[in-house]
């Protein structure tokens, strides 16, 4: 349900970075990368999101936000961010643009080619004349139409489509609008391999992190509350 299709994820770095943390402290600070990566945005430096989200009890908290800022987390503008955390969003996100233009510009080269163009004026040298039809005059026409008539740009939702399975999925409309105007402002709608998303799918994993996900009411952002007492709880992405 997360968008980290672009990052390029090192699983022995993040090993290395985490040596000599607590169990707690690693928790956190993987999953602080993760919201960083799948929301291309830090956490407010609040203490109830960042207790949250880093699945840690308020009585833990100051211990683990300090080993969280010796591995170097710290506080921004009201933010709580990592440099390098931050850069590898930067450079992955460029480099994801980067495919998505070259997908779409390839895209666009394959429609030009396919085009069909007009029938030829004269006749070849060699065409029979007469009523009779010729078969290479029908197979060239089969061949000028277009070859890709079930390309991933013809299968494109539109929004009258996302808002229909939205209401049949009871997803809300805020919901469903959101998924929308992201991939459709973003180009989002075809992978890297020129291929549609499953964006059925997409819509529904966008509508539950979007459930779940902190609320902000008057500037203030207010977390899902979270029962200690029970072992399996709510996402907060």
């Amino acid at each position: 349900m997360n968008d980290l299709y672009f990052i390029d994820y090192e699983a022995r770095l993040m090993l290395v970075d985490a040596v000599g943390l607590r169990p707690e402290t690693e928790l956190a600070h993987r999953r602080l990368c993760d919201v960083i990566w799948s929301t291309e945005r830090a956490l407010m430096d609040a203490p109830d999101v960042l207790q949250d989200v880093c699945r840690v009890k308020p009585q833990d908290w100051m211990r683990v936000r300090g080993e969280l800022e010796g591995k170097g987390w710290y506080s921004e503008n009201g933010l709580f961010t990592h440099k390098r955390c931050m850069e590898t969003l930067s450079r992955c996100r460029e480099k994801y643009l980067q495919k998505v233009a070259a997908s779409k510009a390839g895209n666009d080269a394959k429609r030009a080619k396919n085009k069909p163009t007009g029938q030829p004026t004269g006749q070849p040298t060699g065409q029979p004349t007469g009523s009779e039809p010729d078969s290479r005059l029908a197979s060239q026409s089969q061949s000028q139409s277009p070859l890709h008539t079930h390309s991933a740009n013809a299968n494109i939702p539109t929004w009258d489509e996302i808002k229909t399975k939205a209401s049949m999925t009871a997803i809300p409309e805020a919901s469903a609008k959101s998924f929308y105007e992201h991939h459709e402002g973003n180009q989002l709608w075809i992978n890297q391999h020129g291929r549609l998303i499953n964006w059925e799918v997409k819509l529904k994993a966008w509508a539950e992190r979007d459930r779940t996900k902190p609320k902000r009411v008057n500037g203030i952002v207010t977390p899902p509350k979270r029962d200690w007492n029970k072992n399996n709880i709510s996402e907060s992405l």
